[in-house]
């Protein structure tokens, strides 16, 4: 459809342009003597007219052409987003009812479905972080909650890994809650939740560990 309409605004131009090239013609050349200044006057002012009509079609048309380009690639962009942004939220609700059914039960048997909701979550994650722009507020906060939840998640597994994961989930949502006051208290939770479970580590000094390798390495 968008081809066609391209072709007949082109047909459209060309019949302009050669209308109004005949039209010229008809004034430069003159089959009879111009003989009086209004008559010149006349004649230079078809001219000035005509290349005027031709250039103000041709422009009309190119302005319309890069409109629509530009229309089109943003319609593209947002049905992207849009399609991600469905994804990422069907990914991330399939992996809170696992986690909630790991949260009910909380035997041996279950870690399945913490593990399950750990692995859609990261993948919800990692998608909006590839795909959506996070300069979109509405954007922003979907990588915000799915990042919260990863964390949470990834401190509930403590997994290899799971460390390092959940604290820079922690910090990410943490430069962001002043953004979302809505969001505030089950963010502080996160966090809270992420920080207790990996504490911060304390490094012993060099001269320490070259004393007391031992002891210090395995905490005695």
């Amino acid at each position: 459809m968008k081809r066609h309409l391209d072709l007949f605004l082109a047909l459209i131009l060309f019949g302009v342009v050669a209308f109004s090239a005949v039209l010229l013609g008809q004034y430069v050349i003159k089959v009879r003597p111009v003989t009086t200044s209004y008559e010149v006057y006349r004649d230079v002012l078809s001219v000035v007219l005509t290349v005027a009509g031709i250039v103000i079609a041709v422009v009309g048309v190119g302005i319309y052409l890069i409109i629509s380009r530009k229309i089109e690639a943003d319609t593209r962009k947002i049905a992207r987003e849009e399609r991600h942004k469905g994804s990422v939220s069907v990914l991330m609700n399939t992996a809170y009812g696992l986690w909630l059914h790991y949260d009910e039960c909380r035997k041996k048997n279950t870690m399945k479905f913490l593990v399950a909701a750990f692995d859609l979550t990261k993948q919800a994650s990692e998608e909006s972080v590839s795909v959506l722009d996070e300069r979109d507020l509405g954007n922003e906060l979907l990588i915000c909650e799915a990042k919260n939840n990863l964390g949470y998640y990834a401190a509930k597994r403590r997994g290899s890994g799971d460390r390092a994961l959940a604290l820079a989930c922690a910090d990410y949502i943490e430069k962001r809650i002043g953004k979302f006051p809505g969001k505030a208290a089950t963010w502080e939770d996160t966090i809270t939740a992420i920080r207790e479970t990996f504490p911060a580590e304390h490094k012993p000094k060099g001269f320490l560990r070259r004393l007391f390798p031992g002891s210090i390495e395995e905490g005695r």
